[in-house]
Formats: structure tokens, sequence, C-alpha cells
């Protein structure tokens, strides 16, 4: 439940808590409200399991993955996706064609919604801010308090549930993310025991020991 104000925490909801309008459904995979301070926020998750052409992933060619998250995690104004998919729920929680039991719409400020691949996608910095413009090129998720889009593996998701205890957690790394810093794969970014990224990561300038410390100050994560 969401504890009082000043305190950190969070509610999960998936579609069987929704509450439509007559005659309408919908909605994304879950929905994550979390109270920091006086304020709530929101995640919006999609679930998707399509992944890139095999030639994508051997090539690593930026305008062959862009056609691959166009047909499989925008997709078309006929054919929704992931990102339409979101962009449309969004905009009915804001009109109040759906609600969510003990929340009131008008005080979520912040939206963040987010795409988790069933596979690990070839993304690194450059092309998480190529696949969010995209996104916006489209006109989709440009709502007020909307942040950009961002996309976890199905990976990253299971390490983050296990990493974070709190609700606050969750939102502070998703905050961290949404700015653009720590924008390392996120498994790795919660990850502490010093394995090293996949061939897709960024090259890292610092050592990985200054840069888990980094992380463990920047993020609010304890070492086990």
């Amino acid at each position: 439940m969401l504890g009082p104000t000043g305190m950190s925490s969070s509610r999960w909801y998936t579609p069987d808590q929704y509450v439509w309008q007559k005659g309408l459904s919908g909605g994304p995979d879950a929905i994550i409200i979390g109270q920091t301070g006086k304020s709530l926020e929101a995640i919006f998750l999609e679930i998707k399991s399509s992944r890139p052409r095999k030639q994508t992933q051997v090539s690593g060619d930026l305008e062959l993955l862009k056609i691959d998250w166009t047909r499989f995690l925008i997709g078309s104004p006929r054919e929704r996706k992931g990102a339409r998919q979101l962009d449309q729920a969004v905009t009915d929680f804001r009109n109040s064609k759906f609600s969510l039991p003990g929340i009131d719409q008008n005080t979520v400020a912040t939206i963040y919604p987010i795409i988790v691949t069933l596979d690990q996608w070839p993304f690194f910095l450059k092309n998480y801010q190529a696949f969010a413009e995209d996104v916006r090129a489209e006109g989709l998720l440009r709502q007020p308090q909307v942040m950009p889009i961002d996309i976890w593996s199905c990976f990253d998701f299971e390490t983050l549930c296990s990493r974070v205890i709190s609700g606050g957690q969750i939102f502070q790394i998703v905050r961290h993310r949404s700015l653009g810093e720590d924008y390392l794969p996120l498994w790795f970014q919660l990850n502490l025991g010093g394995s090293a990224p996949g061939p897709n990561s960024p090259t890292l300038e610092k050592s990985w020991d200054k840069l888990r410390d980094a992380m463990v100050a920047d993020l609010g994560l304890k070492e086990e």
C-alpha cells in the first residue's frame, strides 16, 4: 500500500484491477504507482516478446535496428505495438477512461512509459536516445508530465525486482535513467558483483571499480 506522505512505497496494478468506463477495456500490462514526498509517480509497463532480426543482431547496424524497432516496438496506426499502446494507455488514464482503485489520476504528477522485452535488444546510450526520438517523431508520448520512453529487457526487470526493496528505489532508478544518467544496461547497473557487460554495452572510460562505486552512491544501492 501507499504509505503516508513522505514515505517511499509502491503499489502494483494489473489489467484485471483497472476500472474502465462501461464498454471500454485495454490498458498497459502493468502499472506501478509510487509515492515520493507529496507527489505520486507512475510506471506504465508493456511487455513484448518480439526480437530483432538475426541480421540486425549480427551487424549491429543502427539503421537496421531502427527498422526493427519501428516494426516490433512502435508499430503503425493500424497495428499498434508497445510505444503506441503506451501512448493510448496514458491518454486513456489522463482522460479518466479507466482508473486505479484508491488512486486519483489528478495526483499522478509523472508517468514513465517502459517497454519490457523478453529478449535482449542491442541497446546502449545512443540507441536509447534514438528510439525515444523516433517515438516522439511519431507524435507519441508527448503528453504533459510524460518522461521519455525507456526499454528494459526481462533480465533487467528480474534483476531490478530482486535487488530493489522499496518502491522509492524503483522510481529512483527510473528517474536517473529518464534524465540520461547511468544509461548503462540496467542489468549491469544492478548487478554489482563485477560481471562485465555484454558486447553491446558502451565503452567505459572509468574503471569498473570506480563505476560500481559511483552507481552505489548515485542510486542508493547497497552492495551485498
